[in-house]
């Protein structure tokens, strides 16, 4: 997390250095990242982490195993590091093991893993290279093995990993080069997941696919290749807009503009906080669950 001053902080699972500060060890108190400051966004990988700074420039450190830290080598990092080659950055987004750059251009940068082709090319690279193939680009996105980006025109672009549908296209398997998402236009925000995607649109509707099998696409059908609509699907949510979507590994959340959150998905550890271990199909009203709970 990053405070006011852009100091980052972090807390959690270190068995790579993903924490960056110089251990392994594992830390149930947020520690501030040394070595690294005037911090705007930060983004975490399986076992990686990024820092913007707001002069555009990208540090990182955790597993490198893959190049996902973008330093030009496989050395585990405990500490933060300078991607290189990168400046006029203006957001990052990190994947399992790979790692996306949108540049001040429009263009953007991937680096790390490309077994899936989530790099959108046929290698992989230890430093940054553009993404050939994008219009200009307004926002990236990375999940387990995919990368989602929104154009500056509204619509998506997908590649790599699609065998349970989370790039939208009509085929399954490996894309390895940009591909644009049919169905989808005036689209203003992204939210991806291990294997799902979440789609905003400008007007207020939500569209979802990929892996369905624990109501991470908050509708009770299975997973879908094409996107599909979550409001026409779920009478429990009504007609109000959404204004904004989060994707957990396996969970979904909705803010509509009425100021209420809305979960669905994986909750074996509660991330619903609902008051339950219930997997979800459907959109549940958060402050509903937590107004009831209080009064009893």
């Amino acid at each position: 997390m990053v405070d006011a001053e852009g100091q980052v902080f972090a807390f959690g699972k270190n068995d790579s250095g993903q924490l960056g500060d110089g251990t392994t060890g594992d830390r149930a108190i947020a520690r501030r990242v040394e070595g690294v400051g005037d911090v705007v966004q930060v983004a975490a990988g399986a076992r990686h982490s990024l820092a913007l700074d707001r002069s555009g420039r990208i540090w990182a450190w955790g597993d490198n195993e893959h190049g996902q830290l973008g330093d030009g080598s496989r050395r585990t990092r405990r500490g933060p590091v300078r991607v290189a080659g990168l400046r006029h950055v203006t957001a990052i987004a990190a994947g399992a093991r790979h790692s996306l750059a949108l540049l001040e251009s429009g263009d953007v940068c991937a680096w790390g893993d490309n077994a899936e082709g989530q790099r959108g090319d046929a290698a992989s690279r230890l430093r940054p290279g553009r993404v050939r193939g994008l219009p200009k680009v307004a926002a990236v996105s990375a999940g387990g093995a995919q990368t989602l980006v929104l154009s500056e025109s509204g619509q998506v672009w997908a590649f790599g990993d699609n065998t349970r549908g989370q790039l939208g296209l009509p085929t399954s398997g490996l894309v390895r080069q940009p591909v644009r998402v049919p169905g989808l236009e005036g689209i203003r925000e992204l939210a991806v997941g291990a294997e799902h995607v979440l789609a905003l649109a400008a007007a207020g509707q939500v569209w979802s696919f990929g892996d369905n099998t624990l109501g991470q696409l908050c509708r009770e059908r299975l997973g879908a290749s094409l996107p599909q609509p979550v409001v026409a699907d779920s009478e429990h949510l009504g007609s109000t807009p959404v204004i904004a979507v989060a994707a957990g590994f396996y969970h979904s959340l909705l803010l509509t503009a009425d100021h209420r959150i809305w979960a669905c998905g994986f909750n074996y550890s509660g991330q619903l906080g609902d008051w339950t271990y219930t997997n979800q199909q459907r959109p549940l009203p958060l402050w509903r669950q937590c107004c009831s709970a209080e009064r009893r």
